[in-house]
């Protein structure tokens, strides 16, 4: 029963992990298709940080855990990759303070940093995004912050699945071991993750 149950939770991470990377795909090829039209070689520039990206996506997140300083590489070059579509309307910040031997599950917070930039810049109002993450004493702590630009109803990219997702692994890898905390308030959504690393 101890072995069926273990099979099947393999079996859901392997699922719930195989959504993000279709997800992450899809959205960043429309960022180039559109970066394609104004600005060539940016969208030149763009195409090798996506291969990059997606090397790093198909080869070096099939272990349980990756170094974090990883994931940070990772996620650093996902924001300038979206940054290059944003407009000067658009404030864009990111501060990570990792150490180089702490590992984590990999692919984690990257749905956390799409929904930011989906949902939080508009290309006729200031908008903001910052984002952080602090590795101290064997507790990380992720933070996002951003303005919040409701989508039509028409836009099915707000249908949550990211964060449902996002949840979801962080209750099958880190059950007890981590803290979730979400507010909208004065239009700015803000998302707070801390996890729990020590052994």
């Amino acid at each position: 029963m101890e072995e069926e149950k273990a099979k099947n939770l393999e079996a859901e991470l392997a699922w719930l992990k195989s959504q993000i990377n279709p997800h992450f795909l899809f959205n960043t090829l429309n960022n180039i298709s559109s970066l394609t039209q104004i600005d060539p070689d940016s969208a030149q520039e763009a195409l090798a940080q996506l291969s990059d990206l997606l090397r790093y996506a198909m080869y070096e997140t099939q272990k349980e855990k990756v170094p974090l300083k990883g994931e940070v590489e990772f996620m650093a070059n996902y924001v300038e990759l979206m940054r290059l579509r944003c407009s000067d309307t658009t404030q864009v910040s990111t501060k990570f303070d990792v150490e180089g031997t702490t590992e984590v599950a990999p692919l984690l917070f990257i749905s956390l940093v799409e929904n930011a930039f989906k949902h939080g810049v508009s290309n006729t109002q200031q908008s903001s995004i910052d984002i952080s993450m602090e590795e101290k004493d064997g507790r990380l702590t992720f933070t996002c912050d951003n303005t919040n630009h409701p989508k039509d109803q028409k836009d099915r990219s707000g249908s949550g699945i990211g964060l449902e997702n996002t949840r979801r692994r962080l209750e099958l890898l880190y059950p007890g071991r981590y803290q979730w905390f979400q507010t909208l308030e004065n239009d700015i959504y803000h998302i707070s993750i801390t996890i729990d690393l020590r052994p």
